[in-house]
């Protein structure tokens, strides 16, 4: 079983979520630590570099990683919400639990050098807030209020016992196994880092590319022909991992069983 978290940025999911998979025996991933760690630039450069909608589709592509986990506890970003199709997947793997902490505190606790929208104003963060919690509620299937950040992870923790004790997750595997699935993880993280670094150099590869045919004039048939380039390059990367990937998937899934089936 995997729990997915969502909330704004500044709820608090990282650090709650991390210590109510150290205290249920769960595995744990971040998309924006593997955007982070992929890209090797904070979310402020990115938006320099790709733009808002260049951002989104890195996130995109962390969301569609990340859905190979399993017994994990799963961070989403904060606007992974505003993409029917991220959802869809992060639904697929698990409940959903939305981290739901109140628009002051958030701007008392977000960072401005990780959440651009903070150089704008309050006023923009309290707007996107409005924006988005309509959509926090629609995909939430449990909700966590983030007064305390301990607390909201005792919560969370019980939430996770509740699903278990309902039949939706596998026999809990032994500490071995634990420890194991956890190297695995981290394995499969630095995989999951190679392919987002990959389609994030492929974005602004072609955005350089772009920019630089409409200077010269350049017919848009051309322009098309050096994004299908782009597009079979990032094919190549991602099909040279899909082998490694697949393997420590099943490894991951036979661990999560208590160590039975395929090896």
């Amino acid at each position: 079983m995997n729990i997915v978290l969502i909330g704004m940025p500044g709820s608090g999911k990282a650090r709650i979520g991390k210590m109510a998979a150290d205290g249920s025996g769960m595995a744990f991933r971040d998309t924006d630590e593997i955007i982070r760690a992929s890209t090797g630039m904070t979310f402020q450069e990115i938006f320099a570099v790709m733009g808002r909608a260049g951002f989104m589709e890195v996130e995109s592509a962390a969301c569609r990683l990340v859905t190979n986990s399993e017994n994990t506890v799963i961070c989403a970003g904060g606007s992974a919400v505003e993409r029917e199709k991220n959802m869809e997947l992060l639904r697929s793997c698990g409940p959903v639990v939305f981290l739901d902490k109140a628009p002051e505190a958030l701007l008392r606790d977000a960072d401005e050098a990780e959440w651009p929208p903070l150089r704008k104003g309050r006023e923009l963060v309290l707007d996107l807030y409005s924006e988005r919690i309509a959509l926090y509620r629609k995909y939430a299937d449990r909700t966590v209020a983030v007064t305390d950040e301990a607390s909201a992870a005792e919560t969370l923790k019980e939430i996770i016992a509740e699903y278990r004790e309902g039949g939706r997750a596998p026999e809990e595997p032994d500490p071995d196994a634990l420890a194991e699935l956890s190297e695995l993880a981290k394995r499969l993280d630095g995989i999951d880092r190679e392919l987002v670094a990959a389609f994030s150099r492929r974005l602004r590869a072609y955005r350089e590319l772009r920019e630089l045919r409409r200077a010269r004039g350049i017919a848009a048939d051309e322009e098309e022909e050096d994004r299908l380039a782009c597009d079979a390059a990032l094919r190549r990367v991602t099909m040279d991992q899909f082998d490694e990937t697949f393997a420590f998937m099943r490894c991951v899934l036979a661990l999560s069983k208590g160590g039975e089936g395929e090896k």
